[in-house]
Parts: structure tokens; C-alpha cells; sequence
């Protein structure tokens, strides 16, 4: 009997040594995660004359909606390409009802800091964590930075109603607004901000391209459109700012829950998603490298105008490094290949193989279970353009 319950007491005797272990594991180490929280919001407190995200949340009583007149007959035509107002005029006289909002915008991004607290309480501005939800994201911060989203969009669509018109710098300026307002997004060391910046900053470009390719833009403008160099040191910086802060995060939104619950939480996301988050960390990653392709891609877009400018034509070939754009700008982060370019008539692409490393002739088709799946990024011409679809044709 006592040979029999020797596995028993052993089992048994294991199984509190592992108890007792994960709650010593749970224990905090050092500062705490609020206490930490606390710390870096004290670092980043800035005076509310200096902080762009008061003068957000001060337009958040007006409420973009995206459900735009004539719906979806005219959004997407009127969000991806130039337009004019006899195309749309409903949609023509719904922008300009929203400009008052735009002029606003634009003065809140030129406001040198956006600031929004992570833990610590703000009279005028929510936190990022808050109460324990599905999401841990307080409800109020979700509806600042849906409200930036909205406004992304509504600068795009507006952007290319300018240029439909004939109004370049207006479209210009309008682009730069969202481009500020991407950066101040993602200099928030928060992952839901960092990508909805990112994202309001590919708006910028899209628009940018257009005015590159289709437009006489001189000197200095063109050095202004150029975007700086350093720009990808900041982006990297910002980016590990934000993953380090992120796990301070996690760790302050679980230790609201009771310790039982939170073994629990961490036992089942080893065991079963263990995987499936670190997936998410590289997905992330790769959505940042993407983000910088597009930056090299804008810049050599610049320098294509340039020649353009000099020559009367678009070059036969990229052009080599000079004094406005290094060797590593020629570099597609991507694939560590060389971007693609050539002629299409009186036009030009260039674009991206992307990271499986293959030339695909601009095709995208990402087809997850098929190994012919394509994944090429257009820099110019946009996939949804006339000479995108012409060149194509004529591949096949």
C-alpha cells in the first residue's frame, strides 16, 4: 500500500512545487507595472498648450461619418482617385460642409506633441487602459482614435477632389495635415496608435504619388515632399519604445484580475496561443517594414520627378545613389532586393517584389494555402489605375 501511494505523494508533491512556482513567476519584480506606467507618463507630460491630442478630443463632438453620399458608388472613386465636383456633386458639397473641421485639423497637427496618458488619469484626455474589458482599451480612447481614423479618410477623399479641380497646393497641404497627424499617432508608444499612424501617413503618400507623377512640382516643394532620411532611425526607435511599452501594458491589464485568474490566462495563452502570438508580434513587424518599402519608395518617387524635371521624361532605368537619396534608400526592406522599375509608355512602375523574394511583374494575389500566391507591391502605378490594368493585360 504504501509502494502504491509513493507516485501519489510524488504527484502530488510536484504538483504544489509547480503552485508554488508559477506564483512566485506572478509576482512583480522590481517597480510594478503601474508604478512603471506611472514613470514613463511622468517622462512624456507635456503642458496641454503643447499637447495636440486636447485639441483632438475638443473635435470629437463633430462626427465624421463614413457613410458618404451616394454610398458606395462613390467611395471608393472618390477616396483613391483625383475627382471633381461635377463627378460627385453630393459628396462635392458634403466635404465642403466638413471644412471648418479640416482648417481645425490642420492647426491641432501642427501642435509639436501629442500626448495621451497611459495609466495616469487626465482631466481632459482619457487613458489607454482602463476598467477590465475584452479588449482592455478604455472606451474613450477608442473613440479618440477612431475619430483620427475618420479624419484620415476625410482628408484623403478631400486631397483628391483638390487635385480633380486643379487645386494642388491645396491637396498638398491637406496630405501634409494627415501626414502630422500619422506622426503624432505614432509617437504614442501604444500598438493600436503606432499602426493607425502608420496608416493615416500611407494616406499621405498615395496622395503625394499622384502629385509626383501627374504634376510639374519645383524646388523647394519637392525637397519638402522628399520626407527626411532619418526618418526609418525614428520609426525603428518608435517602434521598440512601443513593444517594450506594450509589455508593461499586458502586464498592468492582468494584474487587475485575481492572481487565479490570471495563472489561468497565462497557462491557457501558453498553451494554446502560444504560437499564434508570437505570429502576431512578426505580422506586426512586417506591417513596419512595409511602412518603411513605402517611405523608399516615396523618396525615389521624388527623385524620378527631379530627372523628370531636368530631362522632359521619365528615366529608362533607375538612376544611381546621389547626394538626395542614399544606397540603402534603392533597397526594397521587404526583400533586401532592389526595387523593380521600368517604362509603360509615357509612364513608368515601380514596385516592390516583396518578402517571398520573387519578381512577380506587379502581381498581388496572396493566396495563404497556394504556393503561386503573388505578393508584389505597387509604388506606381495604384492597382486600381487604367495602366495598372493595361499592363497586365498585356502580360498575360
Amino acid at each position: 500500500m504504501r509502494f502504491r501511494q509513493k507516485p501519489i505523494m510524488l504527484l502530488i508533491a510536484f504538483a504544489l512545487v509547480m503552485a508554488i512556482a508559477i506564483v512566485v513567476w506572478m509576482q512583480p519584480r522590481g517597480p510594478s507595472p503601474a508604478e512603471q506606467l506611472a514613470a514613463i507618463d511622468a517622462t512624456r507630460a507635456v503642458p496641454d498648450a503643447n499637447n495636440a491630442a486636447i485639441a483632438y478630443m475638443d473635435l470629437l463632438n463633430v462626427y465624421v461619418d463614413d457613410d458618404i453620399p451616394g454610398g458606395s458608388k462613390h467611395y471608393t472613386r472618390t477616396l483613391n482617385d483625383p475627382w471633381c465636383d461635377a463627378d460627385a456633386p453630393d459628396v462635392s458639397a458634403w466635404l465642403k460642409s466638413y471644412e471648418p473641421v479640416m482648417q481645425q485639423l490642420e492647426t491641432a497637427s501642427r501642435i509639436p506633441d501629442f500626448v495621451i496618458p497611459i495609466h495616469e488619469s487626465h482631466d481632459r484626455l482619457p487613458t489607454i487602459i482602463d476598467k477590465p474589458t475584452s479588449i482592455g482599451y478604455s472606451s474613450a480612447f477608442i473613440e479618440l482614435v477612431s475619430g483620427v481614423r475618420q479624419w484620415g479618410y476625410l482628408l484623403r477623399r478631400s486631397a483628391f477632389n483638390d487635385l480633380g479641380e486643379g487645386r494642388v497646393l491645396s491637396a498638398v497641404e491637406k496630405a501634409q495635415t494627415c501626414l502630422r497627424m500619422g506622426r503624432h499617432l505614432r509617437g504614442q508608444p501604444d500598438y493600436l496608435c503606432f499602426s493607425l499612424g502608420e496608416a493615416l501617413e500611407e494616406h499621405t503618400l498615395y496622395v503625394f504619388a499622384y502629385v509626383l507623377v501627374h504634376y510639374e512640382v519645383e524646388s523647394p516643394r519637392l525637397e519638402q515632399l522628399l520626407l527626411p532620411e532619418d526618418i526609418e532611425a525614428i520609426f525603428t526607435q518608435q517602434y521598440r519604445t512601443m513593444t517594450q511599452t506594450g509589455q508593461i501594458v499586458d502586464k498592468a491589464y492582468m494584474k487587475r484580475f485575481p492572481i487565479w485568474s490570471r495563472v489561468w490566462g497565462r497557462l491557457q495563452v501558453w498553451w494554446m496561443y502560444g504560437r499564434l502570438s508570437q505570429k502576431a508580434g512578426e505580422l506586426t513587424q512586417w506591417a513596419h517594414i512595409r511602412h518603411l518599402m513605402r517611405y523608399r519608395g516615396h523618396r525615389i518617387l521624388v527623385e524620378l520627378r527631379r530627372i523628370k524635371n531636368e530631362t522632359g521624361d521619365w528615366p529608362t532605368k533607375l538612376p544611381s545613389p546621389n547626394s538626395l537619396l542614399s544606397e540603402n534608400d534603392w533597397i526594397d526592406p521587404l526583400s533586401q532586393k532592389p526595387f523593380v522599375y521600368g517604362r509603360l509608355g509615357d509612364s513608368f512602375y515601380l514596385y516592390s517584389i516583396g518578402d517571398n523574394g520573387r519578381d512577380e511583374q506587379g502581381r498581388f494575389n496572396m493566396q495563404t494555402t497556394s504556393q503561386s500566391s503573388w505578393d508584389d507591391r505597387m509604388i506606381w502605378p495604384p492597382r486600381n489605375s487604367e495602366i495598372y490594368r493595361a499592363w497586365q493585360a498585356n502580360l498575360d
